[in-house]
């Protein structure tokens, strides 16, 4: 699983950062954290989230699906 840091906006890296948490909320499931660096990793996700960060190719529903699933995962 890929690291993904947190940057707050309007860093240029919370851009990059939130592309690749895309496959990683598509796919979570219970099971998904299995050591501290998940734990980290979806905790930072969910910073994103939290902080009204999204992509400007998302529309309003998959941010809304993607957010309920970093609060799930955080």
């Amino acid at each position: 699983m890929a690291l993904i840091r947190y940057f707050p906006p309007p860093d240029l890296g919370s851009g990059h950062y939130l592309s690749e948490s895309i496959s990683m909320l598509k796919t979570y499931t219970d099971d998904s954290i299995t050591d501290i660096d998940d734990a980290i990793t979806y905790w930072n996700i969910w910073r994103y989230f939290n902080d009204g960060a999204r992509l400007a190719t998302w529309t309003d529903e998959q941010f809304d699906d993607f957010s309920l699933i970093s609060k799930r995962a955080s």
